[in-house]
């Protein structure tokens, strides 16, 4: 079965996209953006190892371009936590990187990186945002607020952790901040076929155990999409609704315990392939 970063860019990452790519890690996701066609890439990643294999990965494509910078809601060098067992779990989150060290019982190491608003970098406009930043995910938003005022994606999709390893209501903080900037707030889940289905974000469908429940554990992680118009009355063609529509976010969440509540209140709108 094809990982979930590979089928998200597969589905929503058109030819001809300037992606925003913050936390790259390897740059696997960066590869999987250029070969469906986007226009360029630009990346933040601020472990330094990481930056330097991206760097060197991709020394002789023009379409790449990596800074060594995190993310954030203010312009400052920040602490940067890195666990012993997982460079791609670093964080500028404290609170994250030391809830997830002890949950995994490893070690953590220190360093201190650049950190930048989203709004104070002169960059060029981008259509398609990848955002994976280890709990950040809030300081990020606060951090971008004028650009997606003014210039928003067409479409993205970001990891939203849930607790112990972000304070109790991060989740739901993100997705009511995301609907602040698109209308549409949708779940996506995978079916064992691994099929991607779309699922609804609703307190009143308050179902428990449902199958939409194990479609979005499925999926490897939770995930969220929003889009710049309602969804009314889906009908068979969920591909020509990305086409036609202009998606502008879908957001990507890791159940990290048994406490995300928040997954009994999806219920399952409409497949596609």
């Amino acid at each position: 079965m094809l990982n979930i970063d590979v089928l998200l860019a597969r589905r929503f990452c058109l030819p001809g996209e300037r992606v925003l790519d913050v936390g790259s890690n390897f740059g696997n996701t960066i590869q999987n953006f250029l070969e469906c066609g986007a226009r360029s890439v630009l990346s933040f990643e601020p472990h330094p190892e990481s930056f330097q294999s991206i760097r060197t990965r991709f020394r002789d494509d023009h379409r790449v371009v990596v800074i060594p910078t995190a993310l954030g809601d203010r312009d400052e060098a920040a602490p940067f936590y890195e666990p012993s067992d997982a460079r791609g779990a670093s964080s500028i989150n404290a609170h994250f990187a030391r809830h997830r060290s002890a949950a995994r019982h490893v070690s953590l190491r220190q360093s201190t990186v650049l950190v930048r608003q989203l709004d104070s970098m002169a960059i060029f406009p981008t259509t398609f945002w990848k955002i994976d930043i280890e709990g950040s995910e809030l300081a990020f938003l606060d951090g971008a607020t004028q650009t997606l005022a003014t210039r928003p994606p067409r479409a993205g999709y970001v990891e939203v952790f849930g607790e112990p390893v972000v304070p109790a209501g991060h989740q739901r903080a993100v997705i009511d901040r995301l609907k602040l900037h698109f209308p549409t707030v949708r779940g996506i889940g995978r079916r064992d076929d691994g099929e991607l289905v779309l699922v609804a974000l609703d307190r009143s469908n308050l179902m428990p155990g449902a199958p939409d429940h194990a479609a979005m554990r499925r999926a490897g992680t939770p995930l969220f999409y929003s889009a710049t118009n309602p969804i009314n009355g889906l009908g068979a063609s969920q591909a020509a609704f990305f086409a036609s529509a202009a998606p502008r976010a879908f957001i990507r969440a890791r159940r990290m315990s048994s406490s995300l509540d928040l997954l009994s209140t999806f219920r399952p709108n409409t497949s596609f392939r």
